[in-house]
């Protein structure tokens, strides 16, 4: 009678060891991807927050609301902020902008012309502006303000952070005195203060945050 071909315990326990050898090494590599991911979101932060530095001291202007940008860059279609709103101080309009019509989109308009931030250059009025974009693809962009007044000064916005790598962010940034900041899907309004493991970032639902934090 010929006997049936099967595995041995042996060989059954091997093959369970290479398979959890190979979930293990699946999982450090996400690992890996997702510390790369938190920190380039980390140093767009510092990226964006130097060159304005960068740009003040050079020109004496904040990049956005810089009316001299007409004149500097005369070959490379810069554009000056509306009327109204340049030469206060102040980046006017809303962080996800990316027209002319606001400082906000100017802001990056302006820093790309002068070679401090990477991106393409755009033309003349009416124009669009590419908003840059971050590890995880989510968009960068400033504004006066964010959270009904949470931060009040000029901050830099991150959108489409996972929780996971929103609350890792949070505990590296902010030094609880309100720095960094996120709110759930986005909203720039109603967004809830995270300087303390408070169990507003929904780990276990996966959602993604729009973090925004102080320029200074």
């Amino acid at each position: 009678m010929k006997k049936e071909a099967g595995f041995t315990l042996v060989e059954i326990a091997i093959v369970l060891v290479v398979i959890g050898l190979l979930l293990g090494a699946i999982l450090a590599g996400q690992e890996v991807v997702l510390n790369g991911q938190i920190r380039n979101v980390i140093n767009e932060y510092n990226n964006v927050a130097s060159a304005v530095y960068v740009y003040q001291d050079r020109y004496r202007q904040i990049p956005g609301d810089d009316m001299t940008a007409s004149a500097r860059w005369l070959s490379n279609n810069a554009i000056s902020p509306p009327a109204g709103t340049g030469g206060n101080r102040l980046i006017d309009g809303t962080w996800d902008t990316g027209t002319s019509a606001e400082e906000t989109g100017l802001f990056w308009h302006h820093l790309r012309n002068d070679e401090l931030v990477a991106g393409p250059r755009s033309g003349a009025t009416p124009q669009s502006f590419q908003l840059p974009r971050n590890a995880f693809n989510g968009v960068i962009g400033v504004q006066e303000g964010a959270f009904a007044g949470g931060i009040p000064d000029t901050v830099i916005c991150q959108s489409e952070v996972p929780a996971k790598a929103a609350i890792v962010i949070d505990s590296r940034l902010d030094d609880d005195t309100g720095d960094g900041e996120g709110s759930d899907s986005g909203n720039l309004q109603g967004g809830a203060d995270e300087t303390a493991a408070d169990g507003q970032y929904d780990l276990p639902n996966e959602d993604v945050y729009l973090l925004c934090r102080e320029l200074g």
